[in-house]
């Protein structure tokens, strides 16, 4: 797969990728979700893969409609709720400044 970097840089965990042309022989699953995301976002752009792997990096990003579907549905189910109740915990057992109700950081 080559893909080319549209700024300075492009870093994963593992590997920078310089401004330009670059090659990934083999790319893995995780690495191709990476690249579709940032070539959705604009830093990258794919010129050359297989089918397969223009798939996989289709899939990678979320489309606007169905983002708002999932929204909606993990809204009515109490999903979308309880996230946020959760991670509100979390942010206060890890002692992270909390907005309350009123706005105000408890």
């Amino acid at each position: 797969m080559k893909f080319e970097v549209l700024t300075t840089q492009w870093a994963t965990e593992e590997e920078t990728f310089a401004g330009g042309e670059n090659e990934v022989t083999s790319p893995s699953a995780s690495f191709l979700k990476l690249v579709g995301a940032a070539e959705s976002a604009g830093t990258l752009t794919v010129t050359e893969c297989t089918d397969a792997e223009r798939e996989k990096l289709d899939k990678s990003v979320q489309s606007q409609e169905d983002g708002e579907a999932a929204y909606a549905a993990a809204q009515e189910s109490g999903e979308w709720h309880e996230g946020n109740l959760l991670q509100h915990q979390l942010d206060i057992e890890s002692g992270a400044p909390v907005a309350s109700v009123g706005g105000e950081e408890e």
